[in-house]
């Protein structure tokens, strides 16, 4: 790329000017780079909180699961209580 921009501007020009659109699309690269990285961490981030929800989930049932029935009614209508707050 060097070459061709050198050999259309001339020698000195030519050099500066691909060495110009060099370090530009450099730092396009790197910027875009570190904006594609911040994206991928939200992603990161939002994926764990709905693996961490899903964790939950799934300790609650488990939890659940091992009380008695009557037990269970009582932790259910307890539950549906507190919903109906909200």
């Amino acid at each position: 790329m060097i070459g061709i921009v050198a050999g259309l501007l001339g020698s000195r020009l030519g050099r500066r000017a691909a060495l110009a659109l060099l370090g530009a699309a450099t730092v396009a690269l790197i910027l875009w780079r570190v904006f594609a990285a911040g994206r991928a961490g939200v992603a990161a981030q939002q994926t764990q909180e709905t693996l961490t929800h899903v964790l939950d989930i799934v300790r609650r049932d488990q939890a659940l699961r091992s009380l008695s029935p009557a037990a269970r009614r009582e932790w259910l209508r307890r539950y549906a209580e507190g919903r109906e707050r909200r």
